[in-house]
């Protein structure tokens, strides 16, 4: 049970915080008020980790077309999974479709580089972590993760991220 109102509290965090991502400037005082609740709610549940992210205040970001989070993992695992688990929560909660596409290889560069590649609409995310710094150390890319918007956290660890083409913001 503990587990699935994390979950819930996590994901309502997220999508709340991707809100952010959005191109105007208005904001309305529920939908602050909404994004200062969850952020309580998270700081609460993660007993003070990372919760900053989430209090910034919500804008009008609205999914106009399918989600997609690409993973840079293949189907079946851990990572695959928490993704799965988010786009879920984040349907349930916008109404829109999130579908996970799986892109493994090359260290992460294959995601990052279809994420670095999307267009610039605010429909695709990365669903990583510090793989965009790894396979930049290892020479495998030119570039880390400054060449992203870096979104919300996802999970307890502040290393789990989703990263946006900055033309996305």
């Amino acid at each position: 049970m503990k587990k699935r109102l994390l979950a819930t509290v996590l994901a309502a965090g997220l999508v709340l915080s991707m809100t952010a991502c959005g191109s105007s400037q208005t904001q309305s005082t529920a939908a602050a008020e909404t994004t200062k609740a969850a952020a309580s709610s998270e700081a609460a549940t993660t007993k003070g980790s990372e919760a900053a992210g989430t209090e910034a205040a919500a804008s009008t970001w609205k999914p106009t077309t399918t989600v997609s989070i690409v993973v840079p993992a293949g189907a079946g695992g851990n990572t695959d999974l928490s993704a799965r688990v988010f786009a879920e929560y984040a349907k349930r909660m916008t109404g829109a479709d999130f579908i996970v596409v799986n892109a493994n290889g090359a260290a992460g560069s294959v995601a990052a580089n279809q994420v670095r590649s999307a267009a610039a609409d605010g429909h695709t995310f990365l669903y990583g972590h510090n793989l965009v710094n790894v396979a930049n150390i290892a020479g495998v890319t030119d570039y880390n993760y400054t060449a992203f918007k870096l979104g919300p956290t996802f999970a307890l660890d502040p290393a789990q991220q989703f990263y946006a083409n900055p033309g996305e913001i």
